[in-house]
């Protein structure tokens, strides 16, 4: 089998649900290519070895390679640098990041982006004051323009208001991206 073949192979055997690696296990080697036999006896192994307790891993890791099949100590050896792998990132992920002057950096950061956040929202409170305030003690008006009015400043508030958030969601997605990418 050349490279690119056993490759293949071992993609092939990987994409197998369990009942389809079963049933070809249970056929045997007879009419499989040269080396398929035991991309799939890997395969078997690396199942295997990934559904052990961590306490069967280590048991089985300490007893040494005598007596496995074909590819079985490699699948061993291979979920055990998997599994530290995993809770290398486990531990990375669950690690709080530092207080230091983080904060105060991203609070100087985009000034005028923060100004125009400021804006916006002053102008919702204004929409909304102006609005609620002219609909329930305005000029005398008819009562379908107090409520256009009312609903117009409502609208206009929520509007503005959910501007100056999706700006301030901007500063916060950069600000997790930068934080993220340097751990």
């Amino acid at each position: 089998m050349t490279p690119e073949e056993l490759a293949r192979s071992e993609q092939e055997a990987y994409s197998l649900s369990d009942a389809q690696l079963g049933v070809l296990l249970r056929q045997g080697p007879e009419g499989l290519p040269v080396g398929a036999w035991d991309v799939l006896l890997r395969e078997k192994a690396r199942r295997e070895a990934h559904e052990l307790s961590d306490a069967a891993l280590a048991k089985l890791l300490r007893e040494g390679p005598d007596g496995e099949q074909t590819g079985a100590w490699d699948a061993l050896e291979q979920e055990e640098k998997r599994r530290a792998r995993a809770r290398t990132q486990t531990r990375t992920m669950l690690r709080r990041p530092s207080v230091s002057d983080d904060a105060d950096d991203e609070e100087r950061k985009y000034p005028a982006l923060r100004a125009i956040i400021i804006m916006h929202q002053a102008i919702a409170i204004l929409a909304l004051v102006l609005g609620v305030g002219l609909a329930l003690i305005g000029p005398e008006l008819p009562p379908l323009v107090r409520g256009a009015v009312l609903v117009a400043g409502v609208l206009v508030g929520l509007f503005q208001w959910a501007v100056a958030e999706t700006l301030q969601v901007v500063i916060d997605i950069e600000a997790n991206t930068r934080r993220n990418s340097t751990r």
